[in-house]
């Protein structure tokens, strides 16, 4: 089987990424203004409980169906056995979930939001990305989306109205993705064939499926733990409202750092299982250099631009959002180092002890100190505490993997990005007071940043950015020439 370009497969996921998020990119201005921050603190609270049922629908199985199908990506009997394993297994939890959802909400003041909310749930039943990221087919996921995110911004922009509308915001997304998903399908036959339904037996594979979804459960309840927790101990939706939308911006902001590693999962798994050690070091020291390189300079930019941005951007009443972008931003180099490390490493190497203990960790410190800080500091006591807590997530696993890959080597690969961001953030802090304020001040900041930036790495000659221009310039040459 021919394999896939890296490169390609970077650019498409990278692509798919971002159309995730470029909708709630488009709209945030929009509905951080219509709902306002105790509306936006509705929203997110209830999506941080519905998760939780997300997560047992799940079940671990999305990292595990990806990696199980990226070591059979050349027996096509074995990969249609594990893809109809799988599903039927999410299909049954899934069920399972949305039950026990639809008892724990009934009787709630906002039941309606719930109900709404829990089509995520029915989503995970549907949602077979994780085969084609299997098969690195990762251009089959970007396409099928385009048609739900236009259709996401209609819905929104036409509906969505007044506060009163949250109904109608949560339905327009959680459909929207439910006909991304069902129009994957339309794809799925080309890479499956017909076998015998005495083949399939979905609950075999639980051993592995549930040493991944332990993990899992620490990721998935960190990411919205704080959310949850203000909620509760606070009893405010305005907090929630800060944090979503500081939280937003950070995601959309780390998609960009770790869509190599979602594209690194199915090629480290497959050269894994070919025995290629040397290979499996390239990659995971390369991934290590592009996430210095992208996640340095961006962590320097927010907290440079914070003020500046969040006034324009969400409108009056968000000021402390400021603040928890400027605290969120150190995120972006610290999630990037585990996600090299744990999902692009750890995941298909099969070391599920190691990343469990580690995610494990995070968890509880992030707890821990939320009960501590939330109710002294709030939104940003949860926010510190988030921080910490992948903080221990890298350092221990960096700990634990000292003895497959130098760990000196792995920082001083940051280099020539500590020096190119530092400038950076110079030439920022130069141009600040003569960009003016609103949407072209920002611009204004972000175009000199970049600038400086690349020029710095251009002058010190570092590979990866020769590499990128090289690249660029090779496509525009191969097109000409057609």
């Amino acid at each position: 089987m021919k394999k896939k370009s890296i490169k390609r497969n970077y650019i498409y996921n990278l692509s798919y990424q971002i159309l995730t998020l470029i909708t709630p990119l488009i709209t945030t201005p929009y509905i951080a203004r219509v709902l306002r921050p105790d509306g936006v603190g509705i929203v997110s609270y209830t999506n941080s409980v519905v998760t939780y049922f997300v997560l047992l629908a799940a079940l671990g199985t999305t990292d595990y169906g990806q990696r199980e199908i990226a070591y059979r990506q050349d027996d096509l009997r074995e990969r249609t056995r594990m893809f109809w394993e799988v599903f039927l297994l999410r299909t049954m939890t899934s069920l399972l979930s949305l039950i026990v959802f639809f008892f724990f909400t009934v009787g709630s003041d906002e039941r309606l939001i719930y109900l709404l909310q829990a089509v995520n749930i029915i989503n995970v039943i549907f949602d077979i990305t994780w085969f084609f990221q299997g098969m690195e087919e990762f251009g089959k996921t970007v396409g099928r989306n385009i048609v739900a995110r236009i259709l996401n911004l209609i819905l929104i922009f036409a509906f969505v109205k007044t506060a009163a509308d949250i109904p109608f915001y949560i339905g327009s997304i959680v459909f929207s993705t439910l006909l991304g998903h069902m129009l994957l399908w339309i794809s799925l036959p080309q890479y499956i064939c017909r076998i015998s339904l005495l083949e399939i037996r979905p609950f075999r594979n639980m051993k592995g499926i549930l040493l991944l979804f332990l993990p899992q459960i620490a990721i998935q309840v960190s990411a919205v733990m704080d959310k949850t927790m203000l909620g509760l101990i606070t009893g405010s939706d305005f907090e929630n409202g800060y944090y979503e939308q500081a939280d937003r911006i950070e995601k959309i902001c780390l998609t960009l750092v770790s869509s190599l590693g979602i594209v690194m999962i199915p090629r480290i798994s497959y050269v894994i299982a070919k025995k290629q050690k040397e290979l499996v070091e390239y990659y995971v020291y390369r991934a290590y250099r592009s996430v210095w390189f992208l996640a340095l300079p961006m962590t320097i930019g927010l907290i440079a631009i914070a003020d500046q941005f969040v006034p324009w951007f969400f409108g009056d009443g968000y000021d402390k959002t400021i603040i928890l972008i400027r605290i969120f931003s150190l995120l972006l180099c610290v999630v990037g180092i585990s996600s090299v490390t744990g999902v692009q490493y750890f995941v298909p190497a099969g070391k599920q002890k190691e990343y469990t203990i580690s995610v494990l960790l995070g968890m509880l410190v992030n707890f821990t100190l939320n009960l501590l800080l939330i109710p002294h500091f709030l939104s940003i006591g949860a926010a510190v505490a988030t921080v910490v807590g992948e903080v221990i997530v890298s350092a221990s696993q960096l700990c634990m993997v000292r003895k497959r890959f130098s760990v000196v080597r792995v920082l001083a690969s940051s280099k020539k990005y500590i020096i190119a961001t530092l400038i950076m953030g110079a030439a920022v802090l130069f141009v600040k007071p003569w960009a003016g304020n609103g949407s072209i001040g920002t611009v204004i900041l972000i175009g000199s940043g970049g600038l400086a930036y690349f020029a710095v790495l251009w002058f010190m000659k570092d590979e990866m950015m020769r590499e990128i221009i090289g690249g660029f310039w090779k496509t525009r040459i191969r097109r000409s020439g057609q």
